[in-house]
């Protein structure tokens, strides 16, 4: 059986403003947004922000969060997953890195091949803004 039940925008139970307020105090420049379902005996969690902190950082903060469900004490579980988005401008900057860094005369595409790294410049920079903090 797979039970969801999704609470009207802006519904905050204990366990989000929980989060979101130690999300804030950790990291009081970024805008987290967030959003929370119910399914299967969890209170899913979804943290998503846009650049800033590798997300590493962020799912250090919140793991004491993450709980088993207990049914015979009538409590649900909670689970929290941490989703960074990479914006336009970080993409045009980590493009114009890419170009200095292997000498190209153009800006490259994400589409074209990076022969040193065997893959493609659009995997290259998702790899680099993976482990980097913006």
């Amino acid at each position: 059986m797979n039970d969801v039940l999704t609470l009207p925008k802006g519904t905050k139970t204990k366990p989000v403003r929980q989060v979101e307020d130690t999300l804030e105090a950790y990291f009081p420049r970024i805008k987290f947004n967030y959003s929370v379902e119910y399914e299967n005996g969890y209170c899913c969690i979804r943290v998503s922000y846009s650049d800033a902190v590798v997300p590493v950082k962020v799912k250090n903060v919140v793991k004491s969060f993450n709980i088993p469900p207990y049914p015979q004490m009538r409590r649900i579980g909670v689970k929290i997953t941490v989703e960074r988005s990479m914006s336009e401008r970080v993409k045009q900057l980590l493009l114009n890195e890419t170009k200095s860094v292997f000498g190209l005369e153009c800006l490259p595409h994400e589409n074209d091949r990076c022969k040193a790294m065997n893959c493609t410049i659009g995997h290259y920079i998702q790899t680099i803004f993976n482990m980097r903090d913006f």
